[in-house]
């Protein structure tokens, strides 16, 4: 789960370099998700992030 927060610092700090923001999702429902995006049940949804231009 480590580098899930390394790989989303990343995300930021480049998001920013790039003039857009990132935000972080507070909560999912993890099977739904899984359902909708087609995850493989060999893998769990750990973070989720947006990232585009600020309003």
């Amino acid at each position: 789960m480590i580098e899930a927060g390394h790989i989303g610092q990343n995300l930021f700090l480049q998001a920013e370099a790039l003039g857009l923001k990132a935000g972080n999702v507070g909560a999912y429902h993890d099977k739904e998700l899984i359902e909708i995006m087609k995850i493989p049940c060999t893998h769990e949804p750990l973070l989720i992030m947006s990232v585009g231009y600020a309003a």
